[in-house]
């Protein structure tokens, strides 16, 4: 616990730092508002971190906390990749790749991502990681026989974790299609680190959310949309 408030605090210097240097050094008004933004959840994180203590872990406020840190992530991300040299290179390359179809593909499966996660913070704070206690049917079958709230939300999670695969091959698809290799290699360790979290997901059910499988589970998922924010920052114009 107390490391975790000592990692806040460091990320929140570091936030801090980057705001300020971003607004001293760069030319362009939306990515010092990016950096300011990151600032900001910084500060709301923190908040909703110490509401979670005071008030015993309530299940919103949980919930909140673990999605605005996912999102936090992905800015980061956008303004690294948004600063890069790559970026400055390739500016303007975006309008040719949409034609393929390859920023909706990537923009649907970066989507996907963040929906699951929310998904699996809800799950997690409910309760509900072992609402359905075998892998890969759902109670013998494929259907849960039961429509309890725990059960539903894990069988969503589920159903997310396919649909994410689904999108990350489409992705893959349009990208060997349609994309030089700087495009195509993202989509491909995106497909590994998918199937890679899958596996996680069944063992985490079928070691009764084992710690370190579980620990593993959680921070693959974030590598996930962290790969697909990247591949979708690739795609998009500023």
């Amino acid at each position: 616990e107390h490391g975790h408030r000592m990692a806040a605090t460091l990320v929140g210097f570091f936030a801090l730092v980057l705001a300020c240097w971003t607004a001293r050094v760069e030319s362009r008004r939306s990515v010092r508002q990016l950096a300011w933004g990151g600032l900001a959840m910084v500060v709301l994180q923190g908040v909703l971190g110490g509401v979670t203590v005071l008030f015993l872990l309530p299940p919103a406020i949980s919930i909140a906390h673990g999605c605005l840190a996912q999102a936090f992530l992905c800015l980061t991300i956008a303004l690294a990749y948004f600063t890069s040299n790559e970026w400055l290179r390739g500016e303007g390359q975006a309008q040719s790749l949409d034609e393929t179809g390859l920023r909706t593909a990537a923009t649907v499966a970066a989507s996907l991502a963040f929906l699951q996660l929310v998904l699996g913070a809800v799950m997690r704070h409910l309760g509900a990681g072992l609402a359905i206690p075998d892998f890969p049917l759902v109670f013998g079958g494929l259907i849960p026989p039961v429509a309890t709230v725990p059960v539903l939300v894990h069988f969503a999670h589920r159903i997310g974790g396919v649909a994410v695969l689904g999108a990350v091959v489409w992705l893959l698809l349009r990208a060997r299609r349609a994309a030089p290799p700087p495009f195509l290699r993202p989509a491909q360790a995106l497909l590994a680190l998918v199937t890679v979290q899958v596996l996680l997901g069944g063992a985490t059910v079928l070691m009764a959310k084992e710690p370190i499988t579980t620990t593993l589970h959680v921070a693959t998922g974030a590598a996930v949309l962290g790969l697909g924010l990247s591949a979708g920052a690739v795609v998009h114009d500023l």
